[in-house]
């Protein structure tokens, strides 16, 4: 079959659109979209699960999210804003009273929005003695363990966006340390069993690989410890997920249920301080979506709603080598934008 240019189906509703075209413009070995237009789900896969296979990829197959897992982590702080556990403006010292000085008062706003002066990352050798495969790792242990050496770190200046996945494993430490409860649990309380995310899971997914490019070529990642962040990290972006239930966590925002979170607490999700574009672990869009995008250096991904149109688009490849493949993303997102 021939693979029509992207740019030449920007005519046809997005739901129609060739995935074929798609996966050849990314040149990563499988892709997906998922549409929402307000009145249906469309999931389109194509490709392959590992390269140099024939196991095509399927629909309901769950893919890598990256840093999309963010939102998530925020939405969770949000419910246990919501049920009093802890508030917005809750100190690092409330569940760290042995923190040092120059970060016992960051709140857990700030971590959540990346104002709160914390270096990215711990590094390259602290990631590495870290590492593991989930069933192997003590997360909880490991996220004392990641704090005791990132506030050992000198602080940048507070207030202003610093990007920062050491922020979200301080965010979830909180939680856990205030509510008594591991952060993966509270997560699957809170977030993936009310919402229906029966696919959700963290590290590499288990039917799809995910590939990176390198001196000799694409090569797949497989599925042990070093085809994902540490355990540590889960927080911050290793969440995988099939592309219908990442559409059912996306609608959640759009319809803003009142019974799951109050008009406030969703406000505070997506609405950035004046001046900024980032909220909660979403962006604002100049399109007036809230979008994040994620990836591990082996896959890509990037979840986009537009607030108040009942428009959501999700799009996704097993393949790490953003900068090729955005191109083709921008297209997709930019023809499904209102």
């Amino acid at each position: 079959m021939r693979l029509a240019p992207l740019l030449a189906l920007l005519a046809m509703p997005l739901h129609a659109q060739d995935i074929d075209a798609f996966l050849a413009e990314t040149g990563a070995p499988g892709a997906m979209i998922v549409t929402f237009d307000g009145s249906e789900v469309v999931e389109h896969v194509a490709g392959s699960r590992r390269l140099g296979t024939d196991a095509p990829v399927e629909e309901g197959d769950a893919w890598h999210l990256g840093s999309i897992t963010k939102s998530a982590t925020a939405t969770l702080a949000a419910r246990l804003i919501a049920d009093g556990r802890l508030s917005a403006d809750t100190p690092l010292s409330a569940a760290l009273p042995d923190a040092p000085d120059a970060y016992a008062d960051v709140m857990l706003a700030e971590l959540l929005s990346h104002r709160s002066g914390l270096p990215a990352n711990v590094g390259f050798l602290t990631a590495l003695r870290l590492q593991g495969i989930d069933a192997e790792r003590d997360p909880v242990a490991d996220r004392q363990r990641y704090a005791t050496v990132i506030l050992g770190k000198e602080r940048g200046p507070r207030g202003e966006f610093l990007y920062s996945n050491a922020g979200y494993v301080l965010a979830a430490l909180m939680m856990e340390r205030l509510t008594g409860t591991p952060y993966e649990t509270l997560l699957r309380d809170e977030i993936l069993t009310p919402l229906g995310l029966t696919s959700a899971g963290f590290g590499p997914p288990p039917a799809i690989e995910g590939h990176r490019g390198g001196l000799f070529g694409v090569r797949p990642a497989g599925q042990g410890a070093g085809a994902d962040n540490p355990p540590v990290l889960n927080p911050a972006g290793r969440l995988h997920m099939s592309g219908p239930d990442l559409m059912t966590y996306l609608r959640a925002h759009l319809d803003r249920d009142p019974d799951y979170l109050p008009p406030a607490l969703w406000d505070w999700l997506h609405i950035p301080p004046e001046g900024d574009d980032y909220a909660m672990g979403w962006v604002v869009h100049e399109s007036g979506a809230l979008v994040h995008d994620g990836s591990n250096t082996f896959w890509y991904a990037i979840a986009a709603f537009w607030p108040g149109t009942d428009r959501a688009l999700i799009l996704a490849t097993n393949d790490g080598r953003i900068e090729a493949q955005q191109p083709a993303f921008r297209t997709v997102f930019e023809a499904f934008a209102p």
